[in-house]
């Protein structure tokens, strides 16, 4: 997982599976759990396997399934996520308001 956190619903979808590795999570049920929507609950899901932290297919759920080092540093960062929410949080938004930024600021209009 070289990308970090690149949002809060990732971070919660990756609770939610870590919170339960046996239970497989389709779109539609992440969907409903995070108040996202299915496509956007797929991403996430396919995101998360990307990174090494979920296995599966879709139809056939997904579940959690970091490696053994991965998974220690999870458990470090889910520690921090719950005893500091506002400011992991903080820190998760400003990270994506930085993309958000340089993506706007492509399309300012110069002065020459």
């Amino acid at each position: 997982m070289t990308a970090g956190i690149p949002s809060i619903p990732y971070m919660e979808a990756l609770l939610i599976l870590k919170a339960r590795p046996a239970l497989p999570w389709d779109a539609p049920q992440l969907a409903q759990r995070l108040y996202v929507s299915e496509p956007a609950a797929a991403g996430l899901l396919a995101e998360l396997q990307a990174a090494g932290v979920a296995d599966g297919a879709p139809g056939a759920g997904y579940r959690y399934a970091a490696a053994l080092e991965l998974a220690a540093m999870l458990d470090k960062v889910e520690h921090c996520y719950t005893t500091h929410l506002v400011e992991m949080t903080a820190l998760i938004h400003d990270k994506s308001d930085h993309r958000a930024r340089q993506f706007a600021d492509a399309f300012r209009f110069k002065k020459t």
